[in-house]
This record gives structure tokens, sequence and C-alpha cells, in this order.
């Protein structure tokens, strides 16, 4: 996610003030204990404190390790990787990932909400599927309910990417808790669809059968149609997140579309031109597809499944 320079100074001014108040409150608890992970995390070049001050109370987020660059964040798993090859098996990783939960917790309710307003995601970036959004609750602890904020590269293995803002994703239950669960996005390479246009480069595609006993246009499957032409990463993305398995389900898309192609005819067409002479083609394919044709790509799900078969039912029939 992106994060406005305004939003960047509360976020600064906040864990500035944590980093003050860890001194003498509670908190201070997972800050007590330094690890060997500690002095990599101080003088790592892509976070190096600011301060000159090397002392463990200064692990407190920096601002170069909240707003990293998604980027270097591969980078610094790799980093982390080679310097500690044993590192789920070292007694002292439990002490890095509490803290760093901590500092999640800290920052999932304070500015999670804010962060997903401001990068107006509402739906799903896994898998463009299933409507995601914050609604008041009064049950809720903060008086409002939000989607899982997930981490794209897992917090359990790498809890030093816990609080970078780049490294979070707001995602439906599905994908994040049924799909991704534990997976593990980094050792499969997995592309992430906030910084790539995948969807953008997916095609999709239906086989059909004319009518079923009610009158009514079947669809047989939905398919990714060019799947074999689409770099590896992309594959093991449509393979990780199960696409082809989400998208298979909708197979009232097409059918609802087919419909409207076969209710809308030439001979429909010109039966409306006759009643109203201001109407033309266009004027009517946009009225009767307007949800097809003109698809705001932040606000609908499945939104490049019905732009594919529109497309394609468009050219089947002129």
């Amino acid at each position: 996610m992106r994060v406005s320079n305004k939003l960047k100074e509360k976020i600064i001014k906040f864990f500035d003030n944590l980093f003050h108040d860890s001194r003498t409150n509670n908190d201070n608890k997972y800050m007590e204990k330094s690890t060997e992970f500690d002095d990599w995390l101080i003088n790592n070049n892509y976070i190096k404190n600011i301060s000159n001050d090397n002392s463990l109370i200064n692990l407190v987020p920096t601002q170069k390790l909240l707003f990293l660059n998604f980027n270097n964040c591969e980078n610094l798993i790799n980093d982390f990787i080679i310097q500690f090859s044993n590192y789920e098996n070292m007694t002292t990783f439990s002490i890095l990932k509490k803290r760093f939960e901590f500092y999640y917790d800290k920052l999932r309710d304070n500015f999670g909400k804010i962060l997903q307003e401001e990068n107006q995601i509402f739906i799903c970036p896994y898998c463009q599927r299933n409507y995601i959004g914050i609604f008041n609750n009064k049950d809720a602890t903060k008086g409002y309910t939000a989607p899982d904020l997930d981490h794209f590269y897992l917090k359990s293995k790498y809890p030093f990417l816990a609080v970078t803002i780049s490294n979070l994703i707001p995602s439906c239950l599905v994908c994040n808790q049924r799909i991704k669960g534990t997976k593990d996005t980094y050792e499969k390479s997995i592309p992430n669809p906030l910084e790539e246009n995948i969807f953008e480069k997916i095609e999709f595609d239906f086989n059909y059968i004319e009518f079923n006993n009610d009158k009514l246009p079947y669809i047989n499957s939905i398919y990714i149609s060019n799947m074999k032409d689409l770099d590896d990463n992309y594959k093991e993305y449509i393979k990780f997140f199960k696409i082809q398995e989400q998208y298979s389900l909708h197979s009232e898309i097409p059918k609802n579309i087919k419909r409207k192609f076969d209710k809308y005819n030439i001979v429909k067409k010109n039966h409306l031109k006759k009643c109203c002479s201001s109407l033309n083609d266009k004027i009517i394919e946009d009225m009767v597809f307007q949800e097809y044709k003109y698809i705001d790509k932040k606000t609908t799900p499945l939104w490049k499944l019905k732009q594919d078969i529109y497309k394609k039912m468009k050219n089947e029939t002129t």
C-alpha cells in the first residue's frame, strides 16, 4: 500500500511517542533483551537507524522500515536468510517475533482503517472477486469492522516486515485465511498484486451449450484462455490463489451477458429505433451493457471476467 506524506507524519509521530512512552510503561518489555537479530536490524543498510544511538531502545520501527519500498522487502529477506540460515531454530527468534507483533498490533489498530481508505481498496487485490470494506459496528472494539490486513510476506517467518506498510494487503477471508494461510510467497516467488497488474494479463473465456431444458444458456466451463502464454510467476500466482477454481464458480456472468445479447438482437434494436428516433445502436448498447462496457475496476468484483466475456460475445455477434 501507498502512504501519503500527511499520513506518514502521523505514523512517525505515533511511533515516536511509542518509543518515548515505552521507556516507562509496560510496553518496554518488548524491548528489554538484546539478540543477534537486533544487531542485524540496527546495522542493515535498508533500515539502518537514523539515530546515532545503537541501543536496543531504538528498535522501535524506524522510518526506513515502516516505509520501505516493496522491492527492497525481498532484498531484506535475502539478507536475513544469508545471515541467519537456521533462524527459526534460534531461541531468540521468538523475542523478535513478539516485538514486531506488538508493533503490528499498534499499527493495525491505529492506522489500518485509514490506510485502506487512503488507498481506495474496495475489492480483494488477491482474487479481484470479493468485496472488502469497512463498516460501522458498535459491537466491535474500535466501533467498526475492517477486512483482514494480510502480510504478503509472512510475519511469522519474517517478523521484521510486520510493520512495513508496503507488505500489507487488505484482503478477503477466503484468500487470506482459507487459501494463503501460512504459505510462503517468498519461497514460491509470488508477485504482489498491488505492485503488478496481474489481472490485466489474464484472459478469461468460456464454453457453453446453447440451451438447457429451461431454454436458458448453459455455461459449461470458465477458464483462463492464455495460461500457456503467461510468465511463470503469473502462472504460479494463479495456481497459488486458485484463481481458475474461484472464477469457475461464476457461470452466471457469461449466462447473464448471453441472455442480454440474445434479447437485444438486431430485430429488437430496429424495433426500439423505430419507437424512438433518437436511439441508435451505440446508445442502445450503452444502456443494455453499461455495467460491462464501463467497468470501474476498483469497485467491481470479477471485473476482468465480465470485461473479457462481454468483449468475446460482442465480437461473436458482429
